[in-house]
């Protein structure tokens, strides 16, 4: 009696295998051949196995997590390597306020950083009554504003460690939380380079009475919604 070889089989488990040949394996099978039987069990249970893992999806925090250490740890181009320091172009904890306002409440500050042609407009919001604090941003192309910057990893880190990870949206917009801490870097994946920008400290803010605090709109209200559109 001739037996069947292990990847006829599986490919008959998988339901691969047409015509005569399905037939004479079958044969076989209504034989009794309990040798072969065996072997294809195996193959079925196998091919159930990779059916059922196809519909796994992992946790959505386990994927964002790896995703960020990919970007720090993860086997890359030479280039890809680099590291460019952003150049802060504005600070509005540097910017005098008029004569009778003054900051109060949660200390919200607005950076804008540039490197090349790009421009990363970035909002640090600390949380009330929370150790986190929130960071809105969004990338531009001041040279070709035609390019969409989406889906560009963004990663807040300190030293090697990854303390949040987030992506660019189709307008080139980030929203990221994190724990509030000294030494916080926030780095941007941007083509054959990342761009590396100080979380900076900013002083813990003593509530004053009377005085006119910032206003309530939409934390992203600094930022542009099209990319096409320049001031």
């Amino acid at each position: 009696m001739r037996h069947f070889n292990l990847g006829e089989w599986a490919d008959f488990a998988r339901d691969l295998v047409k015509g005569e040949q399905k037939v004479a394996m079958q044969n076989h099978l209504d034989n009794g051949c309990k040798e072969c039987g065996n072997v294809l069990s195996m193959w079925r249970r196998v091919h159930q196995i990779g059916q059922r893992s196809a519909d796994y999806e992992p946790p959505t925090v386990i994927v964002k997590s790896m995703k960020g250490m990919y970007v720090i740890h993860g086997t890359r181009p030479v280039k890809s390597k680099r590291i460019t320091l952003a150049q802060l172009l504005f600070d509005s904890f540097d910017s005098p306020q008029a004569e009778g306002l003054r900051s109060v409440g949660l200390g919200i500050r607005q950076l804008l950083y540039g490197t090349d042609g790009y421009r990363i407009d970035l909002r640090i919001e600390p949380q009330d009554k929370s150790e986190k604090m929130v960071l809105i941003g969004q990338i531009l192309n001041s040279q070709d504003p035609r390019e969409i910057i989406s889906a560009a990893p963004i990663t807040i880190v300190k030293g090697q460690r990854v303390r949040a990870f987030g992506m660019t949206n189709e307008f080139g917009e980030f929203h990221v939380e994190c724990e509030a801490e000294r030494g916080l870097e926030l780095r941007v994946k941007l083509q054959e380079e990342t761009v590396s920008l100080p979380v900076l400290d900013f002083p813990k803010h003593k509530e004053t009475k009377g005085i006119v605090g910032p206003s309530s709109g939409s934390s992203s209200r600094h930022l542009r919604k099209h990319p096409g559109k320049r001031n």
